[in-house]
């Protein structure tokens, strides 16, 4: 399953002045906590920063909907 994982968490090396997650991997996993495991092998999270994961079809699908729920004015 492919998950998109988060880092959430200011830090100045590497996400200065930033408390909303950013998105930082996509990785293929059995699992949250396995995506979670994956990104922090190629990811750096300090002692203040958390990484999350979510399944990338959920993320995909609330993206989707928002999208047309937008009107376009022109």
């Amino acid at each position: 399953m492919r998950y998109y994982v988060y880092r959430t968490g200011s830090n100045s090396a590497n996400q200065s002045m930033t408390f909303e997650p950013v998105h930082v991997a996509t990785v293929e996993a059995e699992s949250a906590d396995d995506a979670k495991a994956r990104a922090a092998e190629r990811v750096t999270v300090y002692n203040n920063q958390y990484l999350s994961a979510e399944e990338a079809d959920v993320v995909d699908a609330r993206e989707a909907e928002i999208d047309d729920s937008v009107e376009v004015i022109e």
